[in-house]
């Protein structure tokens, strides 16, 4: 038998914020929400908060982009 130990860092938007990737992603793959679990593959810094009418249009674009599809 094996036991592993695993540490989850779940990051929380402020209130009034969202969280989205800092990096460059299509808008397709673009994740907005209010908590993320890092995998043990991601950082802190892969991460940033904007505010919640951002992400409510970047939402809007992507549910736009579905419906053209």
């Amino acid at each position: 038998m094996t036991s592993e130990t695993h540490n989850t860092i779940v990051l929380t938007a402020e209130s009034g914020y969202v969280l989205t990737q800092s990096a460059d992603v299509e808008l397709s793959e673009r994740i907005v929400a209010t908590k993320v679990a890092l995998s043990k593959y991601s950082t802190v810094d892969d991460w940033k908060e904007i505010t919640t009418d951002e992400g409510d249009r970047i939402i809007a674009a992507q549910n736009a982009l579905r419906e053209e599809n």
